[in-house]
């Protein structure tokens, strides 16, 4: 008998360049267990693989490593059939200033913004907090475990 799938998702990695991989990897290796719909769960990987990468680059400075924290629940709404994942990325760190040669970059919150039904960024003295809720998705079927392409 095959043991149930936990509704939450939890992860610290390191704050280096590799972060996003490690993430990507493993988020989708559970939402590929929780039978989360292709698409959907190609978009929130997208949308938490730029918020680790943005905390991987700019949360920390070089001489003070740190780490970067994905908390992803999933919550069913009985009300429509469909269900969503609340997504949380923190980190601990205080930013740092943007490169001046930043003609190439900017795109990831609004990146984030478009995978998500919801966007909150929050920073404090405790760090910085991207919390996303996703677009509603059909209820997974618990029978049916598909595998995920993206990495």
């Amino acid at each position: 008998m095959s043991m149930p799938v936990p509704s939450t998702f939890h992860d610290v990695v390191p704050a280096v360049p590799c972060a996003p991989s490690l993430v990507r990897r493993r988020l989708n290796a559970w939402l590929g267990a929780l039978s989360w719909p292709v698409d959907a769960a190609q978009d929130v990987i997208l949308a938490v693989s730029e918020a680790v990468s943005n905390a991987a680059e700019h949360a920390y400075p070089p001489s003070r490593p740190g780490t970067i924290e994905v908390s992803v629940t999933a919550a069913a709404d009985l009300a429509d059939g469909c269900q969503v994942l609340t997504v949380t990325v923190s980190d601990h760190g205080t930013w740092r200033p943007v490169p001046e040669h930043h003609e190439y970059r900017r795109r990831g919150i609004p990146l984030m913004r478009a995978m998500s039904a919801l966007l909150h960024i929050a920073t404090d003295a405790n760090g910085t907090r991207v919390t996303m809720t996703t677009h509603p998705a059909l209820q997974p079927t618990p029978a049916k475990v598909r595998t995920h392409g993206a990495q």
